[in-house]
Parts: C-alpha cells; structure tokens; sequence
C-alpha cells in the first residue's frame, strides 16, 4: 500500500483550467468549420428580372405591338400572358406563337403580336402594356405608337 501512495504524491495532473480551455478551443474550431461549410454551400437566389428595353412600341395602322424583352436576371423566365391597353393580346406573331414564351436569363427575345383592345389605334400617344410570368411577377411598360 505504501507504494501506491508515494506513486499518487509524485503524480503531476493538469490544471482543469487548461482543460477548459483546450476543450472551448476545440469546440470554437468544430463550429467555425461547420459554419464556413454550410455557408459556401449556400447560393444567392435565382431571380428573373425582365426589362422591356429599347424598340419597343405600337404600330398604329394594324395595332400591331413589339416588345423586346431583355431577362437581365439570373433565372430563366416563362411569359404567360400580354396585355396591350387593358386587353389581353389577340394574337402572337413571333418564332413564339403560343405561350409560355421562354426568355432565357441574360437573353434578348422580340415578341411580336396584335394588340386586343377594341376600336382603332390613334397616331400619336401610347398604351400601357403589362407582361406576366410564371413566376407570379409582371412588368409594366409604356409603348408609344411608332
């Protein structure tokens, strides 16, 4: 018995102190690294984002509409209706007959149609069109007569 005592006196033990701290340090490591995994894993959104660029308008003699689309988003987009002054557009004339018209992200796509509102089409002033996507969104422009 002698011998287990004076073995248990000469024994060196370590701080619990340091303990604590190799174990906190350790533990700050493991979730820094899980948190820096999952970050890179994570991908900014995909959006579409039409914009109704230059070219745009309404020819007064046939009501004849042209809408270039420019999806400057980074998801593709899908035209589900068009709408010129109120009304929802007679007809396609595009590559695109029937809808959906697809625009892909960072495409430009002229769509071309008759626009369905009654009556005659002035000379001069402008019509409101709105476009509706897929996606649940819609874009509004302004198109003057050319």
């Amino acid at each position: 018995m002698g011998l287990f005592k004076k073995l248990r006196k000469n024994r060196k033990a370590i701080s619990p102190t340091i303990v604590a701290i190799i174990v906190i340090v350790a533990v700050v490591i493991g979730v820094s690294i899980t948190v820096a995994g999952w970050m890179m894993r994570q991908s900014p959104p995909r959006v579409e984002a039409l914009r109704i660029a230059q070219g745009s308008g309404i020819v007064a003699a046939n009501k004849e509409f042209i809408l270039v689309l420019e999806n400057t988003g980074t998801a593709d987009a899908s035209i589900i209706n068009i709408k010129v002054g109120g009304a929802d557009a007679a007809s396609l004339n595009s590559p695109v007959t029937k809808y959906p018209i697809p625009v892909n992200a960072g495409t430009k796509v002229t769509v071309r149609g008759i626009a369905g509102f009654p009556g005659v089409c002035g000379t001069t002033g402008y019509y409101e069109a709105l476009v509706y996507t897929a996606a649940g969104n819609s874009y509004t422009t302004i198109l003057y007569v050319l």
